[in-house]
């Protein structure tokens, strides 16, 4: 199992699968968890990196220490580009 430590000392249980010139973050909607995107990632693995992951306090994540639902917008690193 792998995770991610955010600043506050919070982990994120992420997986990283595939290769390709493009990186596909894909964030599960709320009370899912990662699993949604097993399907997906399987067929993309082979064409892009694919990044899946548990928003606080879901799934493989560790409880959210009592923040509010508009914070796992900042979950991912504050540096995500997008085009």
């Amino acid at each position: 199992m792998s995770y991610f430590t955010l600043k506050n000392g919070e982990k994120l249980y992420y997986e990283d699968k595939g290769s390709g010139p493009d990186t596909l973050i894909m964030m599960h909607g709320w009370t899912s968890s990662h699993e949604v995107y097993e399907k997906p990632v399987e067929l993309l693995q082979d064409k892009a990196r694919c990044i899946i992951y548990d928003h606080r306090g879901h799934k493989g994540s560790k409880d959210a220490n009592g923040v509010s639902p508009i914070t796992v917008l900042f979950s991912a690193s504050p540096k995500v580009r997008t085009q």
